[in-house]
């Protein structure tokens, strides 16, 4: 088909589709460069292509081309009455029938659906998915930060489900909007000719004919397709927001899955951990104090704010700095018990010969006082032998002096 419409070109394409050139349940032909070949692709491929080359997405073209579509309508049976008097007559065939423009009735307000959102939710579902690997290595290490960790995971998955039924909402509005209304009718006007509303009354004078070749210029020869369009492109609507609304399903339910996950876990982690040896408290309350130093008052009178720690902050105790003083606080001890159990060994050694010693001691101090005594004894003895023998020298002496012609005096006369 020779056409001056690029079929991948979005403004075109609506188009297209809006005039009956192109229809969902009919082959798009594409021609090559040199116009000798042609191409058939499915309606629906080509618009994924279309969606991929203009950055869009499929549900919103198909919105487009509804909306446009029915608005095409509308305007063409304000401009042409015999088109609308012609549909109109098989509306009356139809039981609870609509009324021409409300069976082409627009939205009072556009209804929007950002692609984004979905992308959004699922980046962020795979984020804490990463994050929850993470957990369990905190998990095996029985880290100090598990429990904060755990509760602001929590959050964010409240928060992450929050989004995901924010989107699903918005995609069943957009559904119950553009479901299919009256597709037996639309479909029954599709089954007609363009001639069959061109048909003009056989009573008409010239001047009405040439009113009514006017007119019929307005309405386009794939008049029948316009109909089959407003059944099939709804339904396009349809199936992509069922298929949306399922990966909306399947995310929150993984969301669902690990907040349960994380519920289990946060009745059974304690907020703080509490150390029997009051040095590890001691230096455990360093740290603790440490990131407390940061913290920021806004007013005078007004609550403390809680300051998020940054990256670069250095703390002045690691955590594992506090693990290797832990280390060396348990060696010092076990180094104290060992000093200790040696020392009260060598006491009780002490003790036993102390108690040796002094009774050794006792019995010599025995056997001195006995060798005193003796040599006491002795000694008296010896002092009364020399006291005998003394005298009798001491007069021997004394003769033998005055013999001599010594001036000696006799004292003991």
């Amino acid at each position: 088909m020779n056409r001056p419409f690029d079929c991948n070109n979005r403004a075109d394409f609506v188009k297209m589709c809006c005039i009956g050139e192109l229809c969902p349940n009919k082959a798009v032909e594409m021609r090559s460069i040199g116009g000798d070949q042609i191409l058939r692709i499915s309606f629906e491929e080509q618009l994924r292509k279309l969606c991929g080359e203009n950055d869009t997405n499929l549900l919103n073209v198909l919105m487009e081309i509804y909306d446009k579509m029915n608005n095409d309508m509308r305007v063409r049976g304000n401009n042409i009455p015999v088109f609308k008097r012609r549909v109109s007559s098989v509306l009356d065939q139809w039981k609870g029938a609509p009324k021409y423009d409300d069976l082409f009735t627009l939205p009072e307000k556009r209804v929007e659906f950002d692609y984004d959102d979905i992308v959004r939710c699922n980046a962020r579902v795979m984020e804490l998915e990463t994050k929850m690997k993470h957990l369990e290595q905190l998990v095996a290490e029985d880290s100090d930060d598990l429990y904060y960790t755990v509760a602001n995971l929590q959050s964010e998955t409240r928060s992450i489900d929050d989004d995901i039924k924010l989107s699903m909402s918005g995609i069943d509005s957009l559904a119950e909007y553009y479901e299919p209304r009256h597709p037996n009718i639309l479909l029954d006007l599709s089954t007609k000719p363009k001639s069959f509303y061109t048909q003009m009354d056989d009573d008409s004078d010239d001047l009405k004919r040439m009113v009514y070749h006017k007119s019929f210029k307005e309405i386009p020869e794939n008049v029948p397709e316009i109909f089959s369009n407003a059944v099939f492109v709804p339904n396009m609507i349809a199936k992509e927001s069922d298929y949306i609304r399922e990966v909306l399903r399947n995310l929150h339910g993984n969301v669902r899955q690990k907040h349960h996950v994380l519920s289990d876990l946060s009745g059974n982690i304690p907020e703080r951990r509490q150390f029997m040896d009051p040095l590890k408290a001691f230096f455990k309350s360093l740290v603790e104090s440490s990131d407390e130093e940061g913290s920021v008052y806004s007013e005078e009178g007004s609550e403390p704010s809680i300051p998020q720690k940054g990256k670069d902050d250095e703390d002045p105790l690691s955590k594992r700095q506090l693990k290797e003083i832990e280390g060396l606080l348990e060696d010092v001890g076990e180094a104290k018990g060992a000093k200790s159990s040696k020392g009260k060994d060598e006491a009780d050694a002490g003790d036993a010969g102390d108690a040796e010693e002094a009774e050794e001691a006792e019995e010599a101090e025995e056997v001195g006082e006995a060798e005193e005594a003796e040599e006491a004894e002795d000694a008296e003895e010896a002092e009364e032998a020399e006291g005998a023998g003394g005298a009798e020298g001491g007069e021997a002496d004394l003769v033998k002096a005055a013999q001599k012609g010594g001036n000696y005096e006799l004292s003991f006369f």
